[in-house]
């Protein structure tokens, strides 16, 4: 009820207005910043065709998916060992940690410009992990998660520049365990790499 448009808000809504949707990115990414995806999202946000409600309706949106995306993780890293109660117990305390810890919850959820360069990364991120946990125990090649993993990457660079770095420390992490672990290279993980690096040209 009390979520209100904020000074940064106005001029994307004015420039998608001035330049159209696709000016508007084009704008933003040659004279501010070289993400696409928060760009992407505030060039149609509700404030360009004047819905001032609709900007009050998407952090509550938001925020449903930012949970849905954590019981995907937990559901998809846990299976069948915990129970549908267990998995939600979990949820919920990580969403209150998440939320005790967060210096400033506003900028999180309520503020659009940063729910679109800070969580919708973090959402993605969380999607990715689960997407590549699917990827690596399924005994059979998925090729439409592989491509949705190579999609996740891509958008989780653009998402800002904190993701861009921490995309590329995520999946070196990875990498580097799995060949200390099991000594070998995983060229799932290498290609993502590459992926990245080329992805990152961009930004």
């Amino acid at each position: 009820f009390y979520n209100h448009p904020t000074s940064d808000d106005y001029p994307f809504a004015n420039i998608a207005s001035e330049y159209g949707y696709w000016g508007a990115h084009m704008y933003w990414y040659k004279s501010a910043t070289g993400c696409f995806l928060p760009t992407l999202q505030m060039s149609m946000n509700p404030l360009v065709i004047d819905w001032f409600w609709g900007y009050k309706i998407l952090p509550l949106i938001f925020f449903l998916i930012f949970i849905s995306s954590i019981y995907f993780l937990t559901h998809t890293l846990t299976g069948t060992s915990l129970s549908y109660l267990q998995k939600w117990t979990l949820v919920f305390s990580v969403v209150y940690i998440y939320l005790y810890y967060a210096p400033r919850i506003s900028h999180g959820f309520y503020w659009l410009t940063g729910l679109t360069t800070y969580q919708t990364p973090t959402i993605l991120t969380l999607i990715f992990l689960a997407v590549l946990f699917k990827i690596k125990t399924k005994s059979e090649k998925n090729h439409w998660l592989t491509a949705f993993a190579i999609l996740l990457t891509l958008c989780m660079l653009n998402g800002c520049e904190t993701y861009y770095i921490l995309t590329i420390g995520l999946l070196s992490l990875i990498t580097f365990i799995i060949l200390v672990v099991y000594k070998r290279i995983d060229k799932l993980l290498v290609s993502l790499l590459i992926v990245a690096a080329l992805g990152s040209i961009s930004v």
